[in-house]
């Protein structure tokens, strides 16, 4: 469909963009398929190389969900030299060459996007933020399910464990206020597949 309608309007902006974050979301948001969403960019770029802002949602698709520091990087370059981009577009990928991704550079995207005057596109994100800030608090609550584990010997069946053993103050939700998952069996911290977070990007993307 997204093929279909970008053959018969070439310009037609919105179906690129959405189109692609809509490719590359894993389920139940998406297909989860960044390689097909890379493919309709670049479409949208032979048919309109002028707009910068294909290169740098290729970036990102090459970035948040392939987990490609220098695919990403050559993309904001790309994007760079686009008359009338952005000066950012460097500084970002210099980041990315340099770190090899990290969450900073990916709260810059996002807070780069969060401007756009496209609803859904700031939708987008304000969620990706979201999950950002969900994702630094994960970190912080691994290690005290850790540390349960090691003063029991077994993990917490619930976060009312740790929290009877005063190593919380209550039971931690995320940033739309869905308490956080916790695996008894591996202990495992993520957001609850009822929260409007889930899935968060596979461990380790943007650490």
């Amino acid at each position: 469909l997204l093929d279909m309608t970008t053959t018969l309007d070439p310009h037609f902006k919105i179906a690129y963009r959405f189109g692609a974050i809509l490719l590359s979301e894993a389920y139940p948001n998406g297909p989860g398929r960044p390689d097909q969403a890379i493919t309709l960019l670049e479409k949208g770029i032979r048919a309109t190389p002028e707009r910068w802002e294909y290169y740098h949602d290729a970036a990102f698709v090459e970035y948040w969900w392939q987990q490609d520091y220098q695919s990403a990087a050559a993309w904001f370059l790309r994007a760079a030299k686009v008359p009338g981009a952005p000066p950012w577009l460097p500084p970002v990928a210099a980041t990315f060459l340099a770190g090899g991704g990290d969450r900073d550079a990916a709260r810059e995207v996002w807070l780069r996007l969060a401007d756009s005057d496209q609803d859904w596109l700031r939708r987008t994100a304000q969620r990706g933020l979201l999950q950002l800030d969900a994702e630094a608090v994960i970190e912080q609550l691994q290690p005290v399910v850790n540390r349960f584990r090691d003063a029991t010997g077994a993990f917490p069946a619930s976060w009312d464990a740790l929290v009877r053993a005063r190593l919380l103050p209550g039971v931690p939700v995320d940033p739309t206020g869905t308490p956080y998952a916790l695996d008894p069996v591996s202990g495992a911290v993520g957001v609850a597949r009822t929260s409007s977070l889930f899935p968060l990007r596979p461990q380790g993307i943007g650490r």
